[in-house]
This record gives structure tokens, sequence and C-alpha cells, in this order.
């Protein structure tokens, strides 16, 4: 028989230890953009091929706004955020803001720190010139196999980047003084570019003050 005082301590603990994974699983997924059955686009949460739903970590979003023209409207569904009206072969960039601050506890030669995570995801239309167009952005040249990381406006030199080619394994990338890469995407199929940037920046989300905002991009296109 449990007593009444453990009880509410372990309940409180496993509300404790639940919050700290949904805010550290913002960290460990990724947010993209993919063509529906539908031929929507449609912003996924998760991880390879495991998607986030409703009920579920899905929930601690803030609804997404698209930023790009025509500024599309946005509704959660199960498994995934529509964007209405959509089109495979209209460019998309959305914004999403995770409501649950990352906590770190103090560890010998880290200090305690607090995150707040937001998700930035385009869709990209092969041979169309784009410009940047959120805080932290990978915008593909019109030319296959180049883009550019941009953090507020400016090109990222040394920024860290992934490409999930259309075949073969998960490539790491790093731009250039320009904040330029260059990689192969001659196959037909979907790649997917990602890339973190941090920012020391304090503030507060929700009533709960955060010290770093994690800034996280994906850019996703159909080659064909």
């Amino acid at each position: 028989i449990i007593s009444r005082p453990f009880f509410r301590s372990s309940a409180s603990f496993l509300i404790a230890a639940f919050a700290l994974c949904a805010a550290h699983s913002a960290s460990a997924h990724a947010v993209w953009l993919e063509v529906s059955a539908s031929k929507n686009l449609i912003l996924r949460f998760g991880e390879g091929d495991e998607y986030e739903k409703s009920p579920g970590l899905l929930d601690n979003f803030a609804l997404p706004v698209v930023v790009s023209s025509p500024k599309l409207e946005v509704e959660k569904k199960e498994d995934h955020f529509l964007l209405k009206g959509s089109e495979a072969t209209q460019p998309a960039v959305v914004i999403a803001t995770y409501n649950k601050v990352r906590k770190k506890e103090a560890k010998e030669g880290a200090p305690a720190s607090a995150s707040l995570t937001i998700f930035y995801a385009r869709w990209f239309v092969p041979g169309t010139a784009a410009e940047p167009a959120a805080d932290f952005d990978i915008v593909p040249a019109k030319e296959a196999g180049k883009a550019t990381v941009y953090f507020q406006g400016k090109p990222l030199a040394g920024a860290k980047v992934r490409l999930k080619p259309a075949e073969g394994e998960t490539v790491k990338l790093e731009t250039d003084a320009n904040g330029v890469i260059t990689f192969t995407a001659t196959a037909p199929g979907s790649y997917t570019l990602q890339a973190n940037n941090p920012e020391k920046k304090a503030g507060t989300h929700q009533d709960v003050a955060y010290d770093t905002i994690s800034h996280n991009v994906s850019v996703t296109w159909t080659q064909p």
C-alpha cells in the first residue's frame, strides 16, 4: 500500500519528469515541411519516420505561422499541421515555437541553463529564386547543390548543416566564410537540409525565464 504523502511525492516527480522529457524532445526532434497525400504542404514534428501526435508532444507548439507569401492559414491535425490551400508548386516558410522551455541542471564545467526552442521550416521549389524570410534560414540557390545559411539576415559562416539526401546516409556539411554550402543533389527524390544555432539571449516565455534561444531550421524540396 502506498501512503498518500509518498503518492503525492511520486506523482509530482512523474509530472516533473514528463515535463523535462517533453522539453528535451524538442532538442532531439526536428520540424520540416512535406507534401501530403492530398498534395498540400504539411508541417511535421518528429524524428526520422516517426511523427509526434495530438494528444501528445504536438500540443506543446503554439500554432505555427506562415511568414512567406501568401500568408496561409494553419490548422492542427492529429499528426501534423496543415497549411490550408497550399500546393507543392508553391514555396513556403513557417515559424513554430515550442512552448516548453528546456532546462539543464548545472554540471561540472557547465552552468545551469534554460532555452526556448524556435523552429523554422522552408519548402523550396527547385529552379526558383528565394530570399531569407526568417531569423534563421537556409536558402537554396536556383542551381542544384548550393545553399546559403542566414542568421538575422546575414550569411552565417561556420554553421554545421546536415543533409538528408534522396539516397544514402546523412551528410555533415559546414558553411564557408560566405555562409555557403555545396553538395550533390542530382538523384531525384526528397532532400532536407537542417541546422541549429543557439543564441545567448535572455527573456521569458509564458512566464518562464530562459537565457538562450535555440534556433532550428530545415529546408525540404523534391528534386525532379
